[in-house]
């Protein structure tokens, strides 16, 4: 019996000023499509009622809408996933809040002590009101750019702005410091919208850029020297996979510069053999040397 597990691989890459300023704007695009989409879909619209419109409205392929698309029900899984996950942990701090209100009532000494137990109480049940009420009527909350990075606005000196036009520039460029790329098993090397292949060793990357942005700077983006400290090998052999294996690759931007994360899919029987020719040629090495 075979099963697949997926594996993702990251690296830094190797950019001059022009090809960081093509990703930023392919960033920026992308983003724009992914959050319009969010807009919609919670006015109740469906992801393939909006695709026509998108691709005209945008200039972008049907494979490059697909994967804006995929990113955000991505997002939008995490979001109920972490909801529940909130709403268990707020209903267990209640129950352990109610013991201890009812031990502290009985001792008049502590009544301040109660008193904030009290508030503490009424805070979490109001959290729980609104995460119930929310799950109850499908209401995804999603802040692109972090809800941290956005209550900064208020609190600017606290959070290390010098005036809103800082912030701004910050929260612009948070909301727009990654893309996805959608691959499938059926495409040349995995990916028909970023293409790898190998160059004297280490992977080149052609990738598609938006219709958009063609004009401006041609059709493609060649991304030279790519290379994985870890995982060359894995990425690698689903390159080169006889029936065909998917790469969707997601490009993110840090403090220092853009890195890339490759996620592929690989048979477990595949490296359980290469570690059991691992394990018997140490034991071979083992045995030769004992003797």
């Amino acid at each position: 019996m075979t099963c697949e597990m997926t594996l993702t691989y990251q690296t830094r890459l190797q950019l001059d000023e022009r090809e960081q300023t093509i990703l930023n704007e392919c960033a920026c695009l992308l983003n724009s499509v992914e959050h319009s989409l969010y807009v919609q879909t919670a006015k109740g619209k469906t992801s393939a009622s909006c695709k026509n419109a998108f691709l005209k409205i945008y200039g972008i392929t049907a494979r490059q809408f697909n994967a804006c698309r995929v990113s955000l029900e991505g997002k939008i899984s995490a979001c109920k996933a972490g909801a529940i996950q909130a709403i268990a942990s707020l209903k267990q701090k209640l129950g352990s809040l109610e013991k201890k209100i009812k031990q502290l009532e009985k001792k008049p000494s502590k009544h301040f002590v109660l008193h904030q137990k009290k508030r503490r109480k009424d805070i979490l049940s109001n959290r729980l009101i609104c995460l119930e009420e929310d799950q109850k009527h499908g209401r995804i909350r999603l802040c692109f750019g972090g809800k941290k990075l956005f209550r900064a606005q208020f609190h600017l000196e606290k959070n290390g702005f010098s005036s809103h036009e800082q912030w701004k520039k910050a929260w612009k460029e948070q909301r727009n410091s990654e893309f996805f790329v959608l691959g499938s098993k059926d495409e040349t090397a995995g990916n028909q919208t970023c293409t790898a292949t190998l160059k004297n060793g280490s992977l080149s990357l052609r990738l598609r850029l938006p219709t958009t942005l063609k004009e401006k700077f041609g059709k493609y983006l060649e991304i030279e020297n790519v290379n994985f400290a870890y995982g060359q090998e894995a990425v690698l052999a689903s390159l080169n996979h006889p029936d065909g294996e998917a790469l969707s690759y997601r490009f993110k931007r840090d403090g220092k510069s853009w890195k890339l994360f490759v996620t592929t899919a690989l048979k477990k029987t595949r490296l359980f053999q290469k570690k059991a020719r691992e394990s018997l040629e140490l034991t071979s090495i083992l045995i030769i040397s004992l003797m």
